[in-house]
């Protein structure tokens, strides 16, 4: 376990930028209080899940795509098409349902498709692991990914707390400070800009591509047939 670990750099890449989905977590978390304090209505609630369900349609795209882009490209202009409708949504406001609502449904598809890319570069590095070992490493490699997901998610459940404070949230009041709605919508729409940044900053320095990955195949399969 702690060779593979240590020898698989581009596994650790992308369980951190998989780790990431903590800021797209705590929105989720903070998300029914912008509902009930800024919108008024908390039956948004309702439409903002059925939105995640749909955008999960994403995932259909994904293997046409990665037919013709390389993922670590693929993966890089969703996170910046991302960044760009946040920076739209915050400017743009929460005034019109209408729009809030298709910007929501923007997020939602562009971070239901970050999902199967990610996956499927984590699982090519089992390729380059057994290559460096000797040792195919499945259960190492997509436990981690589990225990990432796991970690982020309570990362964000004690993030969201200490949030919620430091935007002078006041529980069970009817209503909250200008600063508090200020503080919900900038979370809501732009705190996952600095996951994008940092995801992308991460993957610069990501080199395991489909090239890479194809001669680690070519490897694999001299050294189990060889001439």
């Amino acid at each position: 376990v702690f060779k593979n670990l240590m020898v698989n750099r581009h596994l650790f890449k992308m369980l951190a930028i998989f780790f990431l989905n903590l800021f797209m977590n705590i929105v989720n978390g903070i998300i029914l209080y912008f509902f009930i304090y800024n919108m008024g209505n908390e039956n948004l609630m309702s439409i903002y899940g059925l939105m995640g369900t749909f955008a999960a349609l994403g995932f259909f795209l994904i293997p046409n795509l990665t037919k013709k882009f390389r993922k670590k490209d693929l993966l890089a202009a969703i996170i910046v098409l991302d960044i760009i409708v946040r920076i739209v949504f915050y400017f743009t406001g929460y005034q019109n349902v209408t729009m809030l609502l298709v910007m929501l449904m923007l997020t939602q598809l562009f971070h239901a498709s970050l999902g199967p890319v990610m996956s499927s570069m984590i699982a090519e590095t089992i390729e380059y692991s057994e290559v460096k070992t000797g040792r195919r490493c499945e259960a190492i490699t997509f436990s981690g990914q589990t225990f990432m997901g796991k970690l982020s998610a309570a990362v964000a459940g004690s993030l969201t707390g200490l949030i919620l404070i430091a935007i002078g949230y006041v529980p069970e009041a009817a209503v909250q400070s200008e600063q508090t709605l200020n503080g919900l919508f900038m979370v809501v729409s732009l705190l996952p800009v600095a996951g994008g940044l940092i995801r992308l900053a991460i993957l610069r320095y990501y080199t395991y591509t489909e090239e890479a990955y194809k001669n680690d195949l070519a490897v694999l399969a001299a050294r189990r047939n060889p001439a």
